[in-house]
């Protein structure tokens, strides 16, 4: 059974990290509405979390407070959230350093692993600069 389009949530962002518990409100009405899980919630959260605080703390180089545009939806049986910043071009998908979860902690490479972890919770994840932005788009397959 397709679910419906529900209200597009946009969140409004600044790079704080005060501002996670904003995205947590986002995705809570989607599962008030029964178009989500509590568990797809929590996987979509973690992954929006760990990319979130990135572009917080890594995205623009500088202390100063910035936008980010944090759009959910779902559409038939994907849930769909976009992130839009303006920091430094970094293409998560095809930057990020490659993680080798075989080797032990000793010889692991510092860095890429928190977006390795959102990588696998979602099922799919796309990037594009447009407009001096960021483009983000990752995808979760409902059912």
């Amino acid at each position: 059974m397709g679910r419906r389009l529900v209200e597009v949530q946009v969140l409004d962002l600044k790079t704080e990290l005060s501002e996670l518990s904003k995205i947590q409100q986002g995705l809570d009405t989607f599962v008030e509405s029964g178009q989500l899980s509590v568990a797809v919630s929590m996987s979509v959260m973690l992954a929006l979390e760990e990319l979130f605080t990135n572009v917080v703390m890594y995205g623009h180089g500088d202390s100063g407070i910035h936008d980010v545009r944090i759009t959910l939806r779902v559409v038939e049986n994907t849930m769909e959230c976009e992130i839009v910043d303006d920091g430094k071009p970094f293409d998560p998908t095809a930057e990020a350093p490659i993680v080798n979860t075989d080797s032990s902690l000793q010889e692991r490479v510092i860095g890429g692993l928190g977006i390795h972890c959102a990588f696998s919770l979602m099922d799919a994840a796309s990037y594009s600069r447009e407009d001096g932005k960021n483009r983000l788009v990752l995808r979760k397959n409902l059912g």
